[in-house]
């Protein structure tokens, strides 16, 4: 079988826990039919769809989103939904569910299965339940430390004229108006600042270290939490890391998970994402919209099949 790739289309957020259900539904939407015609297809062409989406974790999110594809695609016969994270183990494993995998990006999960199927999870919870270790929380503990400099309640940091520079602001307080405005107000937009962290702490800054010292601690937390349930430890398996806060060039953060990891499970095999997974049907044009929970943007590529 050979698969050719005839599409790619960047959309809005999926995950309907923060956007809502009408907006998830709606980029959706917009990434299949952008990619349909980028294959210049129709949708009369796509015999089946696979979606790895952010937040669809329980069996009445699937069937949110197979009502979803009947109305999107009303042709279509095989219909495959499963979380990102499952689609995140996959692509660094060559399709091979076992080991775990750690995203990071606006929100975390570390998911995982063992060699029998059996699967786990930690974290996933969202950031208002507790979520630590991913980009909304980052920034948020950029801006806390950003306040706390400001009125001398904290340490000098870097961060603060990095936070200005990067929103194009001021001074200061300018940062009111821009965290509390509702009609921009999203987890995206504070994870977006999270990469300010690693330039700081490239650049010496303690306040920055610390602050991805602590997200690396939660990351780590999870991930030990679903090793040992898993019971993994005194296996070799495969460890993906996924998620725009781990997987970008030069991301400090990945460097000290992978650290930390190595050094209490030296048999783990750490790695990233590396390919798509497909379902095959005969001749089928086949879209694959996934989560990318760093930018809390979704993914849509198109896949032409020949057997």
């Amino acid at each position: 079988m050979t698969r050719e790739v005839v599409g790619k289309h960047l959309c809005g957020s999926t995950n309907w826990n923060g956007v809502g259900h009408d907006k998830a539904k709606e980029a959706l939407k917009e990434g299949i039919e952008a990619v349909i015609s980028l294959a210049k297809g129709t949708k009369d062409d796509v015999r089946g769809i696979g979606l790895g989406l952010s937040g669809c974790d329980r069996p009445e999110d699937v069937t949110l989103i197979e009502g979803w594809m009947q109305e999107i695609l009303p042709g279509v016969s095989h219909v495959s939904v499963t979380s990102d994270a499952v689609a995140a183990l996959a692509s660094g494993t060559a399709g091979q569910l076992y080991g775990i995998v750690i995203i990071s990006g606006t929100g975390t999960i570390t998911y995982g299965f063992d060699s029998k199927g059996n699967s786990d999870r930690a974290a996933g919870w969202g950031p208002t339940l507790g979520d630590q270790g991913d980009g909304y929380t980052t920034g948020l503990a950029i801006l806390k430390a950003v306040t706390y400099a400001v009125d001398k309640r904290g340490p000098e940091t870097q961060l603060v004229e990095a936070v200005l520079s990067h929103l194009n602001l001021k001074k200061p307080s300018e940062l009111i108006p821009w965290a509390y405005d509702e009609a921009t107000r999203s987890w995206a937009k504070f994870a977006a600042l999270a990469p300010l962290a690693t330039q700081c702490a490239q650049n010496g800054d303690a306040v920055a270290k610390g602050i991805l010292q602590h997200a690396t601690d939660e990351l780590l937390n999870s991930a030990f939490a679903v090793i040992k349930k898993l019971k993994l430890e005194e296996e070799s398996f495969p460890v993906v890391l996924a998620g725009g806060n781990l997987t970008y060039d030069g991301s400090v953060l990945a460097g000290m998970v992978k650290d930390g990891i190595a050094a209490k499970y030296p048999n783990a095999r750490i790695g990233f994402p590396s390919i798509g997974i497909a379902a095959k049907y005969p001749n089928a044009r086949i879209g694959f919209p996934s989560i990318d929970i760093a930018s809390a943007s979704a993914q849509v590529a198109i896949h032409r099949f020949k057997i």
